[in-house]
């Protein structure tokens, strides 16, 4: 099972770049690379999440990206893993990182005015041969 959500959010240059320190801060990723660069001022910041059900028996790895330009940031969320046996009729009640990720994304744009574009899963075409 994989996923892949990607948005681009459109706002003020500074008020972009505090969401990935924030988002860091609320949500706590296991694993965190930042790079900015010395030329430009554009930044990247990747978060992996990793979650684990025990009653479930899945797995769950989410990495997000945070691309920061001057005018825009892209956001790519690539959720993979599931269950790894079978899990009996078990629902879990607790929301998964994803959601939780995407929901303090959601909530900052709305908090800060900015806005926030949805972008079509982009399908892999094979190159004609």
């Amino acid at each position: 099972m994989s996923t892949t959500k990607t948005y681009t959010i459109f706002g003020p240059s500074d008020t972009l770049q505090k969401l990935g320190a924030m988002l860091n801060d609320e949500t706590k990723p296991k694993f965190l690379y930042s790079y900015k660069s010395s030329e430009s001022h554009d930044e990247v910041f990747v978060g992996v999440y990793e979650e684990h059900h025990i009653l479930l028996n899945t797995n769950i790895c989410l990495t997000c990206i945070l691309e920061f330009s001057k005018k825009s940031t892209k956001v790519v969320l690539l959720s993979t893993g599931g269950k790894t046996g079978f899990s009996g009729g078990y629902t879990d009640e607790s929301a998964s990182i994803e959601s939780k990720v995407i929901d303090f994304i959601l909530d900052f744009t709305r908090r800060f005015g900015l806005t926030i574009q949805e972008n079509q899963a982009e399908t892999y075409k094979e190159p004609a041969s």
